[in-house]
């Protein structure tokens, strides 16, 4: 019997991509170009800080790859979804400025400092409690 092929090779303009078997489309993502759209966005919003949504795995495009290079190329403000991208995000950025879109959800506020990560508050409850625990620690 024989061992099922899980991916196949093919050659890209990228170089080799591994497609998994059954496959109906696939993305190639350029990091260089990437990096490249970011520091262009940022010098247009100069002297504004210009910052990177990676939530949802980066969109699907892999915050593991895409954040490590848009620190290099120069991002140090990151927006995600939830407190364990937040998580993840701080050990890909160790000195950028992580924001969690969810806001603080109850009970985070220990965890989201113990990170450093700042939520972003849409409701008075969320100013209340983060003031409240910021203010005591």
């Amino acid at each position: 019997m024989g061992v099922a092929r899980v991916h196949t090779r093919v050659t890209s303009e990228h170089g080799p991509v591994d497609i998994p078997v059954g496959a109906t489309g696939t993305i190639v993502i350029d990091l260089a170009q990437a990096s490249a759209n970011w520091r262009a966005l940022a010098r247009h919003v100069a002297p504004a800080a210009c910052g990177a949504v990676v939530k949802a795995d980066a969109y699907g495009m892999g915050a593991a790859r895409i954040i490590p290079a848009l620190v290099t190329a120069g991002c140090r403000h990151f927006f995600v979804a939830t407190p364990q991208e937040a998580s993840a995000a701080r050990e890909l950025a160790p000195n950028s400025v992580i924001y969690v879109l969810d806001g603080l959800i109850p009970g985070t506020a220990r965890d989201l400092m113990s990170i450093g990560a700042i939520p972003v508050l849409a409701s008075l409850r969320e100013v209340r409690e983060w003031a409240t625990y910021s203010s005591n620690h």
